[in-house]
């Protein structure tokens, strides 16, 4: 498993997960 996570893949985990929430994707 890989400890380090590039900044985009960081930004979209996070856009993914408020598009989740919001139901907005």
């Amino acid at each position: 498993m890989k400890v380090r996570y590039d900044h985009e893949a960081d930004i979209l985990y996070i856009l993914i997960k408020e598009g989740e929430k919001t139901n907005t994707l």
